[in-house]
């Protein structure tokens, strides 16, 4: 992904997002971080469970992160993880992940 995205003419601007299915702390992970892509989680207003993955277990302590939203060439607002229930049910076991860019 990340020779793909040198290999396009982006004027700077990247997002890439999605569900990577990896932890932060794999060597994947790792290699975008080190890139120069930024990671969307370390945004200073950064709300919601650590973990998007739920599961659909309710009550759980959601630790583990497998989506993630990269950027460059954005100034970054927020970080928001939405937990959200309906009906006592999760929509989607993952949970949204919405990030807010100037």
């Amino acid at each position: 992904m990340l020779s793909k995205i040198e290999e396009l003419d982006h004027t700077g601007k990247v997002v890439l997002m999605g569900d990577f299915n990896l932890e932060p702390e794999t060597e994947p992970i790792q290699k975008i971080i080190d890139s120069e892509l930024k990671d969307a989680f370390e945004a200073e207003l950064n709300l919601g469970p650590v973990g998007t993955y739920n599961a659909f277990k309710i009550g759980e302590n959601y630790e583990r992160r497998i989506d993630y939203v990269f950027y460059q060439g954005f100034e970054i607002k927020s970080y928001k993880n939405f937990s959200l229930r309906i009906q006592d049910t999760f929509l989607s076991d993952h949970f949204p992940v919405v990030v807010e860019f100037e």
